[in-house]
């Protein structure tokens, strides 16, 4: 949703980084994704090219199918001039914000979350977006993410068996659902992102940009409120600038000599 928007506004290159394909029980809430592309199991970033490609206005779209924590990702997101996260893992929110550390680029973070009650209905709906400068305090500092999280994540991905006694539920807590009805949550959250991103070119609002590091929404209680920016107590402050140290964002799995 973050790219449809972006690519309707006009954004000229866009860069589109996911290792995963279409599958059928993503079709309730993937825009632009068909019966057909879950059949075929066609990658979520051609969906993207393919949208963008189709709107006919020249924009240039690099589509990587691959995991954030590649050699190759890692440098073209580099090259970017902002950076947005759109997923639920906690490992790529992690290395989104080193990227943007490493490079002193711009980060918004965009993230939901669906608690269930374990009777058949819903005790929380909520999102944030979190607008990350350079500098300033990280994700981790913010508590959005945890290194347990990190580490646990990292564990699934490269060692699955292990993952297994770590597992916990992520998308919705409290029930196995992998159909989450969350397509008008996901809209709304993702316009905020957008939005925030705009607010920061074109400084349009009367509230100045540092009372809008964080924004919340809880849709239970109906509430949207901000958080200001706060200072950095030094996680990844000497990183800020780096660029490309050898290994990639300071991650053994992203040396490039390797």
């Amino acid at each position: 949703m973050v790219i449809e928007q972006l690519a309707r506004l006009g954004v000229g290159q866009l860069v589109l980084v996911d290792p995963d394909v279409i599958e059928k029980k993503n079709l309730n809430r993937i825009l632009n994704s068909t019966a057909d592309d879950a059949k075929s199991e066609t990658p979520k970033v051609l969906v993207g090219k393919r949208m963008i490609d189709a709107l006919g206005r020249g924009q240039e779209v690099l589509p990587l199918r691959m995991n954030l924590d590649s050699v190759e990702a890692v440098r073209r997101v580099a090259e970017c001039d902002v950076i947005f996260g759109c997923v639920d893992s906690a490992e790529g929110r992690n290395l989104a914000n080193r990227i943007a550390a490493y490079y002193v680029i711009p980060y918004i973070d965009v993230g939901v979350k669906l608690v269930a009650d374990g009777q058949g209905g819903v005790e929380t709906v909520a999102g944030a977006v979190n607008y990350i400068r350079p500098g300033g305090a990280s994700l981790l500092e913010r508590g959005a993410i945890t290194s347990e999280q990190i580490r646990a994540e990292e564990t699934k991905r490269t060692d699955p068996t292990r993952f297994a006694e770590l597992r916990k539920e992520k998308y919705i807590e409290g029930v196995n659902e992998e159909r989450p009805a969350v397509i008008s949550v996901n809209s709304l959250f993702a316009s905020l992102a957008v939005n925030e991103f705009l607010a920061r070119v074109h400084l349009f609002r009367n509230i100045a940009n540092s009372e809008f590091a964080i924004v919340r929404g809880d849709l239970c209680e109906f509430t949207l409120y901000r958080e200001p920016e706060e200072s950095s107590n030094g996680h990844l402050l000497k990183e800020i600038g780096l660029g490309d140290r050898d290994p990639l964002i300071g991650r053994p799995s992203l040396s490039v000599q390797s």
